[in-house]
């Protein structure tokens, strides 16, 4: 019995690093196709506009997009106003709700500035740095973080208009800021 479990162990261990990089390369690939797709985007925005038109209490600041739903994270007092349909109010979380992709129609307002910030299981998860604060920080262990402010510097750049980012000397290696 002892050797059983500690051969199931072993190969637990064994296995544990080989499943870990197959989980994050299937994550990267993910990532990297929806940032190609401009459906991905044009649907992250529109959820967005969309559920921030629900109530005036109601600021969308996230965003997940999977394969066919959408799902908004939004910021409101301590009344969740409930959405009507075609939303749908997730069951282990109230500020987070969600619409199908196909649900989604043209929507007028101020486009928010998302930014990918990763994948949770099969979405890709948008934060929208207009919601925030001026000031994004990213802090945490040293190559991590300067890799996640580049990615995050990058995306900005290439969704505004040229010349409105300006980078500060230090972030982007080979690039001279002010």
């Amino acid at each position: 019995r002892r050797l059983r479990r500690e051969l199931a162990l072993t190969a637990a261990a064994f296995a544990q690093p080989v499943t870990a990089t197959t989980r994050f390369r299937r994550r990267r690939r993910l990532l990297v196709r929806s940032l190609r797709e401009r459906a991905v985007w044009v649907d992250a925005e529109r959820a967005s506009l969309l559920a921030g038109a629900v109530s005036a209490d109601v600021r969308p600041f996230g965003v997940l997009v999977e394969r066919d739903v959408v799902g908004v994270l939004v910021s409101c007092g301590p009344d969740v106003p409930a959405p009507g349909e075609p939303w749908a109010v997730d069951e282990a979380d109230p500020r987070l709700w969600w619409i199908g992709r196909g649900d989604l129609g043209a929507v007028e307002g101020t486009a928010p500035l998302l930014v990918a910030v990763g994948t949770d299981r099969e979405a890709v998860v948008f934060l929208d740095l207009l919601t925030g604060p001026r000031v994004v920080a990213v802090s945490g262990e040293r190559r991590g973080a300067g890799s996640t402010l580049q990615a995050l510097a990058a995306q900005v750049d290439a969704r505004l208009p040229v010349g409105a980012v300006t980078v500060a000397d230090g972030v982007l290696p080979r690039f001279a800021g002010p």
